[in-house]
């Protein structure tokens, strides 16, 4: 008689009936072993089904999230089945800034500021590399104005938690005005007066920062008992209170 073989194949995958929950974690934990949750049934129930999971537990969590889980649930046949759940990961702590001290320095020769180079602060976090920008000030290697100017720099890691530090760079304006004076020749009026103003002295003035230079004395009066030469010295200052003078006779 002819033999007739019979393949029996089994093409059904196993029937995954609950995945594991989907869940959060902090940033600083691991992927967790999550394989107990995963039940699953094959219709072959002799043959043992195996279980995975990726990533696998250990893992570090990837940020910022969220991370799939894909379980895998293999029979005898080879025949497969899937389910995913997600791990949402949170992290509400802030990175930490630290900002240069406050400096002062003096303005640079011939210009109003002086040009300041530094190196931005470095952030740090609880979870990876937080991404610092500048958010007031000038750039490292710029001119500075005169005066007081504050930089602020914000970190932000990836889970949009901030922080801000601020340091301040005072410019001191250290370089008096210059000035050239002219030796004026006036004359007494019919009272035997004249009055030499501060206008008549100065030739020519100027300051690195501009702005409104004071004089001083503004006048000066002589009579008949000065007839000759006359010292007048003229004092010229600036904003910030550099003075130079120049003496005429």
């Amino acid at each position: 008689f002819p033999v007739t073989i019979i393949h029996v194949r089994d093409r059904l995958p196993p029937l995954i009936s609950d995945c594991p929950d989907d869940i959060t974690l902090s940033c600083t934990e691991i992927v967790p072993n999550l394989l107990s949750q995963l039940v699953a049934s094959d219709n072959c129930s002799g043959i043992n089904i195996i279980k995975s999971q990726s990533p696998a537990s250990g893992i570090s969590l990837v940020l910022p999230g969220p991370l799939p889980i894909t379980y895998s649930v293999t029979d005898g046949q080879g025949n497969v089945s899937t389910c995913t759940s997600l791990i949402s990961i949170i992290d509400t702590e802030a990175p930490v800034i630290t900002c240069m001290a406050n400096v002062t320095i003096n303005n640079d020769a011939g210009v109003c500021g002086a040009v300041f180079t530094f190196t931005p602060p470095v952030a740090t976090d609880n979870c990876g590399i937080p991404a610092v920008t500048q958010t007031s000030g000038l750039p490292s290697g710029h001119l500075v104005p005169v005066g007081t100017t504050t930089y602020v720099f914000r970190a932000e890691d990836s889970f949009g938690n901030t922080a801000t530090c601020n340091s301040t760079v005072t410019v001191q304006d250290v370089t008096p005005p210059t000035i050239t004076c002219v030796n004026p020749t006036v004359f007494l009026d019919n009272t035997g007066v004249v009055t030499v103003s501060y206008a008549q002295i100065n030739g020519m003035s100027s300051d690195n920062c501009g702005g409104v230079l004071t004089f001083s004395p503004l006048s000066v009066s002589y009579n008949c008992t000065r007839i000759g030469p006359n010292t007048y010295t003229l004092t010229v200052s600036d904003a910030s209170g550099n003075a130079t003078t120049c003496m005429v006779s």
